[in-house]
């Protein structure tokens, strides 16, 4: 009810999708530490487009790592509801495959907003990305291949552009 009348949707950090393979998991995603403030263009358009590329290349390079979350930065949009459910200024992945042809990384951020974007647009590396949030996303990776996987970025070779 925090999220009724506000706008807002309520936008899933595992996406429900992912979980198709048990109906327990599934139900699962539907608790609200899953959920955060969403704007619904996002949800529905751009955000679903990142989500739908992850599962493809989980379908593609077997073994696919997924860090997601929110960003509260500046607070722009302030709470909603009355459990004042903090609503992010913007939403990241951070992606690691590991496989014989070795590790590689990427990693997106989208604004909490209605306006198109191109995924080629909110690519940037795992390292900056840690910049950004203050999280070490894959430390148990060895420090010298964390620091050489996070720092990658070639977009080409992930489709993206």
């Amino acid at each position: 009810y925090d999220f009724r009348g506000t706008g807002w949707s309520r936008g899933h950090m595992a996406p429900a999708a992912d979980f198709k393979w048990s109906d327990e998991g599934m139900t699962d995603t539907f608790y609200y530490t899953n959920v955060c403030p969403q704007d619904p263009q996002l949800n529905n358009r751009y955000w679903n487009t990142l989500e739908n590329k992850v599962r493809g290349w989980a379908r593609s390079y077997g073994r696919v790592y997924v860090v997601t979350g929110p960003v509260f930065g500046e607070n722009r949009f302030g709470k909603i509801g009355s459990h004042e459910v903090q609503v992010p200024d913007a939403f990241y992945k951070a992606i690691l495959v590991c496989n014989e042809d070795g590790f590689r990384s990427i990693a997106f951020v989208m604004e909490n907003t209605p306006e198109p974007r191109h995924l080629k647009d909110c690519v940037l590396t795992v390292n900056a990305l840690e910049v950004l949030t203050g999280i070490d996303f894959f430390p148990a990776l060895a420090d010298k291949l964390e620091e050489e996987v996070e720092d990658q970025l070639d977009a080409r070779s992930w489709g993206v552009y």
